[in-house]
């Protein structure tokens, strides 16, 4: 899995399910995890991954890459992501565990080395899209052909692993084989922008909600009475932590109170001197979302899906690739609006305005309704994504079988 917190609380939602069905599961994963991980009875294995400030732009819009990344960005066709580093940790790691299948998350290295090394392999991905079809913006046409972060990844990984999978028909069916976990709704995904490696089997599962969020802090119900509930919730990957400035400007009145949930490398520091907010780094979002009004987001998908599980209107302020298309797919149905500008660009009055309207329209509460009342009746998840996951390896197994005596009778 890779760096952000998504990666991990999806990949253990998994874990735990194919867990509970007898299956011995290892962790390859980034250093910060590997305590979390081992206090979970896991094995875990620590290898290099590209630190966020590295890939938070991975699949902005150009013009968002150019302005966030600044002189960086002019010299990001000498961009060094050590891959070369990563594909060698992956297969040390894979000699060692010895793993029958690789299941992977937001490490775009994963496919190519498992297929490689003649590994099945299953993702867990949503509205983003995987290394081959970067980017997944739609680049205007007055800058195609002009570098971006995610096309310099390409060009670094394409000579490391490109000549191994074009030269290997066994990998290139290893590639085929790779089937893709969606933990959202089929209604709500965009399948037009869904990882594509090949073209993948599609499993919906709903969201993926690992049972460690239920330890986390749950609020005081008594603090919260008679006040009009913000929930801010800006994820691990949005580096934008200064937003929450505005919106203790734009609320600050006694009647509202607010609540900062912020995790990861982008963490918000207190700057404003007013009273009606706490700032809380882990929470139990289910049980925030219950006394919350209406939710300010950057559009992860982990967030999204249970904002709308909860019903919730949400204003949402998105930065990078799959955050704009799911966004994109929010206002679609209703269930919110998304402000659609560059987030250091967003206003004070612009935020209160979208919030008021989230607040006052029942058409959004009601757009979102739509939502929890199909969640309401959703299997479990994670347990849905372990039997699918264990039924796409048996046909995987037949279909290696069927190429190997095709190949022989050739």
């Amino acid at each position: 899995m890779g760096y952000f917190l998504a990666h991990l609380t999806r990949c253990l939602a998994i874990a735990e399910a194919l867990k509970q069905r007898g299956h011995e599961i290892g962790f390859l994963c980034v250093e910060k995890d590997q305590a979390l991980l081992a206090h979970n009875g896991y094995e875990a294995f620590p290898v290099y991954s590209p630190a966020p400030d590295d890939v938070v732009a991975f699949s902005a819009p150009y013009h968002y890459q150019k302005r966030y990344l600044g002189a960086v960005f002019n010299k990001i066709s000498e961009k060094i992501f050590k891959i070369k580093k990563m594909i060698e940790e992956e297969q040390l790691i894979y000699q060692r565990f010895k793993p029958d299948l690789v299941i992977f998350s937001g490490k775009l290295t994963v496919p190519f080395t498992a297929s490689v090394n003649e590994i099945l392999a299953v993702g867990i991905s949503n509205l983003s899209m995987l290394v081959d079809n970067q980017p997944a913006c739609n680049v205007s046409s007055d800058v195609a052909g002009q570098m971006t972060i995610e096309l310099q990844f390409q060009k670094e990984l394409a000579p490391l692993l490109g000549h191994a999978v074009l030269q290997s028909d066994k990998c290139q069916l290893y590639l085929k084989l790779i089937a893709m976990i969606v933990p959202g709704l089929p209604v709500f995904e965009n399948k037009a922008a869904l990882p594509v490696v090949g073209c993948p089997a599609l499993h919906f599962v709903g969201p993926l909600y690992w049972s460690g969020w239920d330890a986390m802090p749950q609020p005081d119900i008594s603090k919260y009475r008679h006040k009009i509930v913000i929930l801010v919730t800006l994820g691990s990957t949005f580096p934008f932590p200064a937003l929450v400035d505005l919106v203790l400007a734009a609320f600050c009145g006694d009647n509202y109170r607010i609540i900062i949930n912020m995790g990861g490398p982008f963490l918000y520091k207190v700057t404003r001197p007013v009273d009606n907010y706490e700032v809380l780094p882990a929470i139990c979002l289910r049980a925030f979302l219950a006394i919350s009004h209406v939710v300010i987001h950057h559009g992860g998908h982990g967030t999204t899906m249970e904002v709308l599980r909860a019903g919730l209107p949400r204003v949402m302020i998105p930065f990078n690739g799959d955050q704009i298309d799911i966004a994109d797919q929010v206002e679609k149905f209703g269930c919110g609006i998304s402000l659609r500008k560059y987030p250091a660009d967003v206003s004070q009055d612009e935020l209160k305005n979208a919030v008021d309207k989230v607040l006052r329209n029942p058409a959004y509460a009601q757009g979102a309704k739509r939502f929890k009342d199909e969640l309401a009746h959703w299997p479990d998840s994670g347990m849905m994504a372990a039997q699918l996951i264990e039924a796409h390896y048996a046909r995987a197994q037949q279909a290696l079988l069927k190429h190997s005596h095709s190949s022989q009778s050739a």
